[in-house]
């Protein structure tokens, strides 16, 4: 039985739904480049002509009969560059209801639930429920940039991710107590949209949530957090010398190298994320100590063998989920090994996966797919000589809908199309994410949408992929 949610609407088969099979010679013709450069900048120009105003690469999105603004960012690298390029500029928004100072708390909150800068697209999906937040252009345009904003709130940018400055942290501490008269417990600062940083943070910089309070100058409540473990007598900060130092001096007092738990349930001694924060990882830290980790049991060799292994199988690089719980080594090898996953993606030669959620990648032909299920649909109609659109949207179908709404898929055949859509982050996790919760109200929309309609349509969801191949999937096609 193939795993696919069916809605039947005509009687033409079982499946309730029309197929094609392309003429032999009938290939891809559809994804020729169909504008110029010229014309692409022309078309602003003729949006400007028609409404008097520069367009954003929004107001191409829904503009009927205009490219996708992603098509101006793959030729022109962003729709910024292909505005100046056309002499254009747009004017800057103007937005006096918020002040500076409620803006950046606002930022700062949005920073502790994502634990990083975040793009403007996740910006706008914050907000999106929030009264009274302003938008991702309303951030943008107050500071000249989200990047400025976010050095104006204390945080930096390092070269493997965002980071807190130290200062900051210590002033967000104290602002609590002038806001709230009184020292903050852990808990606290553990639930989310707070507008400060996490507890997870404040461990993850100080040792634990209490010597950030004694720095700040504060005394800790012997309740703040009664898991907390203290730091050594006499260390304020961990450092490569004084961890080393704890580390052979655990090996002199017990008598054996000891392990990351033994380390933990010292008394006296660091906690495991002190060695993290400082080497990278226990393991790390054990190297520069000139010992061997139990559990690195790939070479380089191995390591860099199954991560191409993949790329030849596939055609594409990994995500490192794919490397958890498989047959390849666990993404934690090369996290060990090089630092980061990223890291380990650009020591063999590739460029990781920056945008969005995870998985991106773009065919020679320009088409943007946003997850692995995508590009192995599209790699599948591909090889099999199958027409497809992409994000097609519904308005075109469906009698007096005006939305926005798109479909991943749609292949036609004698004049009946077959909608096809992935839902790529509906799983069945008891805890999801604020981003999972909203993608999955937000498709449950689209649902309702398409079984009031008369279309033909199937849905595709992560546990059929997981259950059945793409040729099982799609053997009706055939």
């Amino acid at each position: 039985m193939i795993c696919l949610v069916l809605i039947r609407k005509t009687k033409s088969n079982r499946y309730g739904c029309s197929f094609f099979i392309p003429k032999r010679g009938e290939m891809m013709s559809r994804f020729k480049q169909k504008y110029t450069d010229e014309q692409l900048l022309q078309l602003l120009h003729d949006f400007k002509e028609k409404y008097g105003r520069v367009p954003s690469s929004t107001d191409i999105n829904k503009e009927e009969g205009y490219p996708r603004g992603s098509i101006y960012t793959y030729r022109f690298g962003s729709f910024q560059n292909a505005l100046k390029l056309a002499g254009l500029k747009r004017e800057k928004i103007k937005n006096d209801k918020y002040s500076d100072e409620y803006l950046m708390k606002c930022y700062k909150e949005i920073v502790n639930y994502y634990n990083r800068q975040p793009s403007l697209t996740e910006i706008n999906e914050y907000v999106k429920n929030k009264k009274g937040f302003p938008s991702a252009r309303t951030f943008a345009s107050r500071f000249d940039g989200i990047d400025n904003l976010h050095k104006l709130c204390g945080f930096e940018a390092e070269k493997n991710g965002m980071s807190y400055q130290k200062d900051f942290l210590l002033n967000e501490l104290k602002r609590f107590y002038k806001e709230n008269g009184r020292v903050p417990t852990s808990s606290e600062f553990d639930k989310a949209n707070t507008g400060y940083p996490s507890r997870k943070t404040y461990s993850k910089y100080f040792g634990s949530f209490n010597n950030a309070l004694i720095l700040a100058g504060f005394t800790p409540k012997n309740n703040t957090n009664p898991k907390a473990k203290p730091m050594p007598d006499g260390v304020k900060e961990y450092n490569k010398e004084n961890l080393r130092y704890f580390f052979f001096k655990f090996i002199d007092e017990f008598g054996k190298v000891p392990t990351v738990k033994e380390m933990e349930k010292a008394k006296g001694y660091p906690t495991r994320q002190a060695y993290r924060k400082v080497f990278g990882s226990w393991n790390q830290a054990m190297i520069e100590f000139g010992f061997e980790p139990r559990n690195m049991q790939y070479t380089d060799e191995e390591l860099k063998e199954a991560f191409l292994s993949f790329v030849e199988k596939h055609g594409r690089i990994p995500s490192y989920k794919e490397f958890n719980n498989s047959e390849y080594p666990s993404f934690w090898c090369y996290q060990q090994r090089f630092g980061s996953w990223n890291n380990a993606v650009k020591a063999y030669g590739f460029e990781p996966n920056n945008e969005g959620l995870g998985f991106v990648y773009r065919f020679e032909d320009g088409e943007l797919v946003k997850s692995k299920y995508e590009f192995d649909v599209s790699t599948y109609f591909r090889k099999n000589n199958i027409k497809y659109d992409r994000d097609v949207p519904y308005k075109k179908y469906i009698k007096n809908y005006k939305g926005r709404k798109n479909c991943d898929y749609v292949i036609d055949y004698k004049g009946s199309e077959l909608f096809i859509e992935i839902a790529g982050l509906y799983t069945d996790n008891k805890n999801k994410s604020y981003v999972e919760k909203d993608y999955i109200r937000r498709f449950n929309d689209k649902l309702k949408l398409l079984e009031k309609s008369n279309l033909n349509y199937f849905v595709l969801y992560p546990k059929d992929f997981k259950e059945k191949t793409l040729d099982e999937i799609f053997s009706f096609l055939k």
